[in-house]
């Protein structure tokens, strides 16, 4: 099958009770969006922690090797089952590329709605499992060695600290008076790969939010927001393993997704900058962060997402409206249009 539209990944449908998906039967549109509204509505996770857990754990699993099955629970109760391809060789337009991963592909509600479609298959499954596509015969361009990259990475955070936005943002972060042993645990999602060649100006975006996940640890370590330096890990199905050597060398732990999902709960400050998948709709199934710092959501149910693939549904709405108390992140380019949560009665009461 060709890759997964503009992320070159290589997806293939799963099995499900035994039976390839061109054989499933076909389906009505209406009779498909009926069936995902209502579970939507009824508060069925989309993206169940379980389910999150046990795909883990099948990764984790040395008896699943190529050739056998990954099972995803879907919203239907159903297993629908992926197969391991990981360093196989395909051929699409002629050229030949090895499967790197698996990596998971996660599908928000509203697209869900959006596929179904009349006369084919119901799509009753967020969770699948791809294969990121790289070269067959050479491997990605480096921006320089390990040394070279963490130095970047120093630089770029000590200088983008002296700006104004840099200030502002730190300064807001300290005026947060959070009660102490709150935060445990610092998870960046989505910071994007900074090793490999790309565009210079999503490089040093890259650069400048890994850069900054070390500036809010320490920041967390000399203030009142935690009791000693938090944990931070990070979580991208972008890094080569040069980025996990660079960021264990800054004291970062890389994590394979899920994991990173699974390491969040209440005492952690999650960041997120722009993903390409949709993160808060995971969370607000999953976890309840004591700081989110992410995207702005928006408050105007009618307003389309400015993200197609990261939307501000009505569950992440009702989870900001209801538990979060919102904080001015000031502008910089380097992570657009983002805010402050923090969840509600976390703060210490004005005397």
């Amino acid at each position: 099958m060709p890759p997964h539209e503009d992320i070159l990944l290589w997806h293939e449908p799963p099995i499900c009770g035994g039976i390839p998906f061109r054989k499933w039967e076909v389906s009505l549109k209406a009779h498909v969006q009926s069936k995902l509204d209502a579970w939507y509505t009824d508060g069925r996770p989309m993206f169940p922690r379980e389910t999150l857990e046990d795909i883990h754990s099948q990764f984790q699993d040395p008896m699943n090797v190529n050739g056998e099955l990954i099972a995803v629970k879907g919203l239907d109760h159903w297993w629908y089952e992926f197969q391991l391809r990981t360093g196989d060789v395909v051929e699409y337009n002629g050229v030949p590329w090895r499967l790197d991963g698996p990596h998971i592909v996660y599908t928000p509600f509203e697209r869900l709605m959006e596929h179904a479609a009349d006369r084919k298959p119901a799509i009753y499954y967020t969770i699948s499992i791809a294969y990121k596509m790289m070269h067959a015969d050479q491997g990605p361009t480096l921006i320089g060695s390990v040394e070279t990259a963490a130095k970047m990475v120093g630089d770029e955070g000590e200088a983008w600290g002296k700006t104004d936005s840099g200030k502002g943002i730190t300064s807001k972060l300290s005026s947060l008076e959070v009660p102490p042993l709150k935060v445990t645990k610092i998870i960046g999602l989505a910071c994007g790969t900074f090793m490999t060649v790309q565009n210079p100006k999503e490089t040093k975006r890259s650069l400048v939010q890994h850069a900054f996940l070390i500036i809010l640890r320490e920041l967390v370590a000399t203030d009142e927001l935690g009791n000693g330096k938090p944990t931070c890990y990070v979580q991208d199905p972008a890094y080569i393993e040069d980025d996990r050597a660079v960021l264990t060398r800054m004291g970062i732990e890389s994590l394979r997704d899920p994991a990173g999902f699974l390491e969040i709960n209440e005492s952690s400050i999650v960041f997120c900058c722009n993903p390409t998948t949709c993160v808060k709709s995971i969370i607000a199934d999953i976890a309840r962060p004591l700081i989110l710092i992410w995207n702005t959501v928006s408050d105007d149910p009618h307003k389309e997402s400015s993200s197609y693939w990261n939307p501000d549904c009505p569950r992440v709405r009702k989870m900001i409206e209801e538990e979060y108390d919102m904080f001015d992140f000031p502008e910089d380019e380097n992570f657009g249009e983002m805010a402050i949560y923090v969840r509600k009665n976390a703060l210490v009461p004005e005397e």
